[in-house]
Parts: structure tokens; C-alpha cells; sequence
């Protein structure tokens, strides 16, 4: 899944975006993770 989802948020244009993801890497099986998206403001 997580794999998936980075994949489809590489395609946010950066000019416009700005993409976090914040993923624990000491839990096992499927750890849970957060994606953060910020839209900038135009002109930036």
C-alpha cells in the first residue's frame, strides 16, 4: 500500500506541492504511516 501511495503522490508537481510522509520502522506486519500534503500558495 505504501508503495502505491508514493507512487501516485510523485506525481503532485512540486512547483505546486509539498508531499511528507512520516513511517514507523519498528512495528511489523502493516505499521501504520501518515502522509502530509501541503498546496502552496501561487507564485511561490
Amino acid at each position: 500500500m505504501l508503495e502505491q501511495c508514493s507512487a501516485n503522490l510523485s506525481y503532485l508537481p512540486q512547483r505546486n506541492f509539498t508531499v511528507a510522509l512520516y513511517k514507523t520502522i519498528n512495528q511489523i506486519n502493516h505499521p501504520p504511516f501518515l502522509v502530509m500534503i501541503e498546496k502552496l500558495r501561487e507564485g511561490t
